[in-house]
């Protein structure tokens, strides 16, 4: 929602329903009831006020109707409203590190700027794989703000009673606040980070009348990064709700939510040294040209050549435009810079974006559910969801810190001012991703009690899908008056890449560490380059934007029985799922005058998938204070849009899981303690895998051969391998341990481990089959072996790339050596050991009654990065660091303050101990640090709640 609106909103909101009468208390983000509260019986809402404490009661995810958790035999983690306020989370990313067994992934194994750039949600992985977010039970493809959220639910392992088409991992839900009948509060809070940044929250509920209840959820805040420079995030949200009670039978809730993010994104890719060969030459910092300086040795004054392809460069100092066209440029040692390596070269609060390192979301939620009681044990619910987001980043792609030692242009005359210094140059891209999701629902439960013989229940659903994802990213590219690219007709030619260059005029001036960026400084427009062009700048496609729509239908019986006075739990589940899928990512055409790259709609290809997926559990209460437990479930998952199946090239297939999780849960001293420890096993099949394109491998060593006259054009198109990246299967089991106690009224307290082993299998099964295909099925040329002709061993790759075919199919085999390294070893991405505690105790007596105090211990142990080799070629495991924190918190509560019916204090303290030891997130293949995050230093933050 545009900043100009939303405090217009606010108070709107704050000026409708607070002129209303009514006694309200709040603790937090939840409220007492000033009445009695409305008991909800319906077995499709769970009402976060049965929560106590840091225990919750009841959950949708076993069974898709209202269930005891102790009763459930899935796995779930409920995080309830107390718990959420004393961590003080105001996002899903900060919540769920307090679940048992998610991590979120910041940085590990990232391999391409776009995965920071392109995405406004970090990934979050639940038992080391990739978990699906939804809100409601609906995907979302943003990072939830928590300003209307009611709790959190971690479902862990391949529920496919929750959900057919997702990760066979499980899922991240965020369950919304509900206008409530029968009760009227208002609350909000006011906090401070003294890092930089303000955050308010506003919570309204207001009963019309005995049948009608508005609800108002809203939030802005503007805080700053307190590691890197520039960096910060602004948002701004509101949320409607309305709950209308028809009838006796009949009831209708609604809700609509918008919220709009501003960020300045943190770099989080290390940049290498491309820059110490030079300064530590016989003669640092040398500067030369090369009609003066003939004898030179490039390589041992730390210089190479910046080639003979057009390097059209924008010097952000003097705003000069310089095409530095067969200049020169230095050399380092390729490590990476961070503060244990080259302290006076780079630090951590550098961000070579800046400002105009831009990432914006808009989003849009909209709900509206008629739950119809038809008789005392049977409920007909009719749904409808939607959400969608736009997410535009632009990333600053930068090439390392070089210095330049060229005296002079091209030319051979213009004097070059900056000879002599360092400097860092790269691309600007844009990404930019829409994603539309609507969901239609229909689900029918009906109870049935037959005394001796069982109690039981049964849901049927029924639902239909529609998403809609559209994909593109831009490059910052030269074209001439007419739009024309400048050095290339084709807009998208590399020689028609911006660069965008700033020279380090006062080196370690960190926060003068940034490029100019078109973001906030502009395109360019009539720059005379010294080559002679007068260029302008546009956004350009980098490649073809990809439009992606899936329609999935549904159909789900699910059936809960009870024998022998509710002591044996059966939970049963059958689920039918049809996904079309039409995409259009395979042709392109041609833009008229630009001659940019675009869709081709006669390219639109349909593929169908089906999956039918079960859900098998049982709890047997062996007493009141234990349970045995055992669940088995599986499901199947979207497949990428990218990936290609072979032979026939057609679209890939889904990716499949299956598991099981069987336990002990306990109940203890009258409820007040609980929890459960459980073994775990998921398999998950055909899971997509970035790298090793193929279809690039074969492009290259077929273009080869027709520049070398081996091949005619005509055979080498015969030859063409249509297939992008691979798959592998992936397996974990481990343990997992949980205790939560509310162990007196003013004491609380939960603790949670788990263990995860994990390891991939059968990777990159095409790739493998490349080297020889014996059954000539990708291309029906024999693949590899086909070029392993000793004839064309030393032809190069192309004029530019002197790369020889023998010497390109040896390091193809070493990379799918070390790829495959991993298969039966460790699963990359995976955490083994998570645990996480968090306590609570608050005085209810005394000089110091209204006190609390808690705090909170997480550990998360070395992450697996994968395999590489040693110098020797022995194949090495990679791992991380791992990573612990200390939190504390500390509160005061006033009953009564000035006209306030509560009116409470909180300062959290987030890494007491200040640890900001850099973390390792990505290693070379031989085991040397590749890339590193820093965590975020101690964090001192003051919350202000109230009730009015």
């Amino acid at each position: 929602m545009p900043n100009r609106h939303f405090f217009s909103l606010f108070l709107l909101a704050a000026g409708l329903i607070g002129g209303s009468s009514g006694a309200a208390q709040t603790t937090g983000a939840t409220s007492s009831a000033a009445t009695s509260p409305v008991v909800e019986l319906s077995p499709f809402v769970v009402n976060a006020e049965e929560d106590t404490g840091y225990a919750a009661n009841s959950t949708l995810a076993g069974s898709r109707l209202k269930t005891d958790l102790i009763d459930t035999a899935s796995a779930i983690d409920v995080l309830t409203p107390e718990l959420l306020r004393d961590i003080g989370a105001t996002s899903l990313d900060e919540a769920i590190e307090f679940a048992t067994n998610s991590d979120v992934d910041v940085g590990v194994g990232m391999t391409s700027d776009n995965e920071q750039f392109g995405a406004g949600a970090n990934r979050i992985n639940i038992r080391g794989l990739e978990a699906t977010r939804t809100r409601n039970y609906l995907p979302i493809s943003y990072g939830a703000d928590l300003f209307n959220v009611e709790r959190l639910e971690e479902n862990r392992g391949p529920n496919s009673i929750l959900f057919g088409i997702g990760s066979a991992s499980g899922i991240v839900n965020i369950n919304t606040k509900r206008a409530q009948l029968g009760r009227t509060f208002r609350s909000g809070s006011f906090a401070y980070n003294v890092e930089g940044g303000l955050r308010a929250t506003l919570d309204l509920n207001q009963p019309i009348n005995d049948r009608v209840a508005l609800r108002v959820n809203a939030a802005k805040s503007d805080l700053d990064d307190p590691v890197a420079y520039h960096a910060g995030r602004k948002f701004d949200g509101l949320s409607l709700a309305a709950t209308a009670k028809l009838t006796d039978r009949i009831r209708v809730t609604g809700e609509a939510e918008w919220g709009h993010t501003d960020a300045v994104v943190q770099n989080n890719r290390t940049q290498t040294d491309g820059v110490s060969n030079w300064l530590n030459a016989p003669v640092p910092r040398y500067t030369f040209n090369d009609f003066a300086n003939p004898g030179v040795t490039l390589t041992s004054y730390g210089l190479q050549s910046l080639g003979t392809g057009q390097r059209g460069t924008y010097v952000d100092n003097n705003g000069t435009a310089v095409n530095f066209r067969s200049l020169h440029q230095s050399t380092g040692n390729g490590l990476p810079l961070y503060e244990n390596n080259s302290p006076e070269l780079w630090d951590r609060r550098v961000n070579a974006g800046g400002p105009g390192q831009l990432l914006s979301v808009d989003y849009r939620a909209l709900g509206a559910t008629m739950e119809l009681k038809i008789n005392p044990q049977t409920y007909l619910e009719l749904s409808f969801g939607h959400n969608d987001s736009r997410t535009s980043g632009n990333g600053f792609i930068m090439e390392n810190l070089k210095g330049s030692p060229n005296a002079y242009y091209s030319d051979k005359v213009t004097v070059n001012p900056y000879a002599g210094q360092l400097y860092f140059e790269g691309q600007w891209r844009q990404f930019d991703r829409t994603t539309d999701y609507s969901s239609y629902r229909a689900t029918l439960s009906h109870e049935k009690d037959l005394g001796k013989f069982g109690n039981y229940r049964l849901a049927l659903m029924a639902e239909k899908d529609d998403e809609e994802v559209f994909n593109v990213q831009r490059r910052e590219t030269w074209v001439d008056a007419n739009g024309v690219g400048l050095f290339n007709s084709s807009p998208e030619n590399a020689n028609n890449t911006v660069y965008r260059r700033h020279y380090v005029t006062t080196e370690g001036d960190w926060e003068s560490y940034y490029a100019s960026s078109p973001a906030t400084d502009g395109l360019l427009s009539g720059v005379q380059l010294s080559s002679g062009q007068t260029g302008y700048t546009t956004w350009t496609n980098q490649a073809v934007p990809q439009t992606n729509e899936k329609s999935y239908h549904t159909g789900l019986i699910g059936l809960q029985a009870r024998y022998l006075d509710n002591r044996i739990v059966f939970g049963l589940g059958y689920r039918y799922d049809k996904l079309v899928n039409d995409s259009i990512s395979g042709g392109s055409l041609r833009a008229p005058v630009t001659n940019e790259r675009i869709q081709d709609p006669s390219t639109l290809a349909e593929t169908q998938y089906v999956g039918r997926t079960k859900t098998a559990g049982v709890v047997f209460h062996i007493s009141k204070q234990l349970r045995l437990m055992y669940n088995q479930s599986d499901n199947f998952g979207l497949p990428a849009d990218s990936r290609k199946e072979y032979p026939n090239f057609s679209a890939g297939a889904p990716t499949s899981g299956k598991g099981r999780d069987f336990g002990l849960g306990y109940t203890l001293w009258d409820g007040k303690i609980s929890g459960r420890i459980s073994r775990f096993e998921t398999d998950s099949k055909n899971v997509y895998v970035a790298g090793l394109r193929l279809t690039n491998y074969n492009n290259a060593l077929r273009g080869a051969l027709v520049s070398a006259d081996v091949l005619t054009q005509a055979q080498s198109d015969a030859m063409f391998i249509d297939g992008t990246g691979g798959v592998s299967d992936q397996h974990v089991e481990g343990y997992e341990f949980s205790v939560t106690a509310n162990i007196t009224r003013n004491w609380r307290l939960t603790a949670r481990y788990a263990f995860t082993d994990g390891y991939t299998t059968n990777s990159f099964p095409d790739q493998k089959e490349f080297l020889t295909d014996p059954n000539r099925r990708l291309g029906g040329f024999g693949g590899l072996s086909f070029y392993e002709n000793p004839a064309w061993a030393n032809l190069p790759l192309s004029a530019s790339n002197s790369t020889t075919i023998a010497q390109y199919i040896s390091d193809y085999k070493d990379l799918l050596a070390t790829s495959t390294s991993p298969d039966g070893v460790t699963l990359p991405k995976n955490v083994r050991h998570k645990a996480n505690l968090l306590t609570r105790y608050t005085f209810l007596d005394g000089a110091v009654k209204g006190l609390n105090i808690g705090g909170a211990v997480r550990y998360a142990g070395a992450t697996d990065l994968g395999f590489g080799t040693d110098t020797s070629g022995n194949i090495i495991r990679l791992i991380g660091d791992p990573k612990a924190n200390l939190d504390g918190f500390l509160g005061y509560t006033f009953q009564k303050f000035w006209g306030l019916q509560r009116l409470s204090f909180q300062l959290n303290v987030k890494n007491v101990l200040n640890n900001t030891d850099y973390i390792i997130t990505r290693r070379n293949s031989n085991g040397t640090i590749r890339d590193v995050v820093y965590p975020q230093p101690r964090l001192w933050r003051v919350t202000a709640n109230y009730s009015f």
